[in-house]
């Protein structure tokens, strides 16, 4: 079994997302707000006498491109609390920890306290007692979470090159929370994490070794935080999750596990999303870079901001848009979209052998009802059974397959932030990091920050 890095490559916009807030989504539509959310199971419907699905066995909507339209929101300004005066001997459990999720074109904030109950804040001028930043690319040296410090932070800024566009804008706000925040610790958690148990012949790609092993040329994978969160909400040994918001991937998850998952080496990979065009033919950018019809940067830029439902439609990244419009290029974009999207969730299947739940989630999996039917209208010779009026109205967390299907079918909220903010607690109770008071007085003890469990 490999152990690949987890943490992930990624694009994102140099613009610096400090100066935003975006209350809807964000291009991976990352962190959730403002429910109390407990992590526990969702219960099933009455699942009596249902078969479970063997390995031979036959058988208004958001849009991705939420993300493209940032709402500007507060400042992140210097005039905020020191974290939270008390007794420096605070109940380690007890602690509020403030989640920092910062994309291409949003900064999302929430506060998670202990029962896993999250509320949205707007700016960082909040009392809490540690601050956990989700981190997209970790490269090789970061695993696990950690503590940062300047020594951290700066392996983490020369590392934003394998994902311009989302390391460049989550240490834009780390370097904010900091200086806004100094006297509280803060936790890099890694959306790659929870895919460092792909198996070796899953992560590698067929290149030379000394691509794989010089210039870590290897597949990652990402939603890593949304992926964990679903596993631990469905109760099934065969899991497929399909996070699909702005960015999109589909990941298979086998006894709690990541084994296969869509995104590769950066987000670029897998299928198609708002505006990033998915797996392609590596031939076709070495062809446009060859002839000169392109340049490095219009590649790139094409590739990551002007494909996926938008350059197959020409008219939106807004899938939503897409569903109420009758161009001919507005359906093709859909089926698109649709079809591989089941094609991954096929392929996911004989990752694990057998389909015994499937998982939508992200901005659009949570509330477009169109297109989890016609993901799962590719998929009934799976087991898959969509109840369509359950899943009309469903809302999440909910089950929407017909009673007595092979295959459960979920429709869940991603709590991103509830995951991280675990990892941040973790790290606490390991005595990983002192906790800072204003008084410059502590809670716990242990080895210095920065220190990686990589």
């Amino acid at each position: 079994m490999a152990h690949p890095p987890a943490h992930v490559p990624t694009h994102e916009s140099r613009e610096s997302a400090r100066a935003r807030l975006q209350g809807r989504g964000d291009d991976d539509d990352a962190v959730r707000h403002g429910d109390a959310e407990r992590p526990r199971p969702v219960p099933p419907r009455d699942r009596r006498d249902r078969p479970r699905a063997g390995p031979g066995r036959a058988g208004g909507t958001p849009t991705p491109g939420d993300a493209g339209r940032a709402v500007a929101g507060p400042r992140v300004h210097a005039g905020a609390r020191r974290g939270r005066a008390g007794d420096p001997r605070l109940d380690v459990a007890g602690l509020r920890i403030l989640v920092v999720n910062a994309g291409s074109t949003s900064l999302k904030l929430s506060v998670v306290a202990d029962d896993g109950s999250t509320k949205e804040v707007e700016s960082l001028a909040q009392e809490v007692d540690a601050v956990a930043h989700r981190v997209v690319h970790g490269g090789a040296r970061f695993r696990d979470p950690v503590v940062v410090d300047d020594e951290v932070a700066e392996a983490l800024a020369e590392l934003a090159e394998l994902a311009p566009l989302h390391n460049g804008p989550a240490l834009a706000a780390l370097v904010d929370a900091r200086r806004v925040l100094p006297d509280v610790p803060h936790v890099a958690v890694f959306d790659t994490a929870f895919h460092a148990t792909l198996p070796e012949e899953a992560a590698v790609y067929a290149v030379p070794r000394r691509w794989r092993e010089d210039w870590g040329i290897r597949r990652y994978g990402f939603h890593g935080l949304s992926v964990q969160w679903a596993a631990e909400r469905v109760t099934a040994r065969r899991l497929v999750v399909c996070h699909l918001g702005g960015g999109c991937s589909v990941t298979a998850v086998l006894d709690g596990r990541s084994v296969e998952t869509t995104m590769g080496f950066s987000p670029l990979e897998g299928i198609p999303m708002a505006t990033r065009s998915g797996s392609i033919d590596a031939e076709i950018v070495v062809h446009l870079l060859r002839t000169g019809k392109l340049g490095l940067d219009d590649v790139e830029r094409t590739l990551e901001r002007e494909s996926g439902l938008l350059g197959l439609s020409g008219l939106s990244a807004r899938l939503e848009e897409l569903e109420q419009s009758t161009e001919a290029s507005a359906g093709l974009a859909l089926e698109v979209f649709a079809y591989r999207t089941a094609a991954a969730v096929g392929a996911m299947t004989v990752a694990l052998g057998g389909l015994d739940a499937l998982v939508f989630t992200g901005g659009v999996g949570e509330r477009s009802a169109p297109t989890r039917t016609n993901v799962c209208a590719r998929l009934r010779f799976f087991g898959v059974d969509l109840d369509e009026r359950a899943n009309a109205v469903a809302e999440p967390d909910a089950d929407v397959e017909v009673p007595g299907s092979s295959v459960r079918i979920v429709v869940l909220r991603a709590q991103e932030d509830v995951i991280a903010a675990r990892a941040a607690r973790r790290l606490l109770r390991a005595g990983q990091w002192p906790l800072r008071r204003p008084g410059g007085s502590r809670v716990g003890s242990g080895p210095a920050a920065g220190r990686s469990q990589a």
